[in-house]
């Protein structure tokens, strides 16, 4: 499998055919040779991987909307993984990961004070 060419920037579809990101990253074992650990999703993953000047402000913004001090990136184990075409499709539901900070912080700060938002699902 080519890394590069079937899993990065691939659209991430959990089990109910839901959107869940891109993938902007691997984590590789240490092994000899190197197997996928987990796909590493959001924009602290993609600034790391990007590197340089704007990697740097990638990763940056990300940290600084994260209520944590070091955050990592969004991580999902590669066995979840259930399948590979034009896009990753996972064996588990969207609400089993865990809400990317991003996301988080821009439905608490953002969405959430639109008039109506709350009813959007509705």
């Amino acid at each position: 499998m080519l890394v590069g060419f079937h899993l990065l920037d691939r659209q991430v579809i959990d089990h109910d055919g839901l959107l869940v990101g891109k993938v902007d990253d691997v984590e590789l074992s240490d092994e000899d040779p190197p197997r996928i650990v987990a796909l590493l999703l959001g924009p602290q993953a993609l600034g790391q991987r990007m590197g340089g000047r704007l990697g740097r402000v990638v990763a940056g913004l990300a940290r600084w909307l994260h209520t944590n001090a070091d955050p990592l990136p969004g991580r999902i184990p590669y066995e979840e993984v259930a399948g590979l075409d034009t896009a990753v499709h996972l064996r588990i539901p969207r609400g089993d990961l865990p809400r990317p900070p991003l996301e988080g912080w821009l439905c608490d700060n953002l969405i959430d004070r639109i008039p109506g938002a709350t009813r959007a699902g509705e």
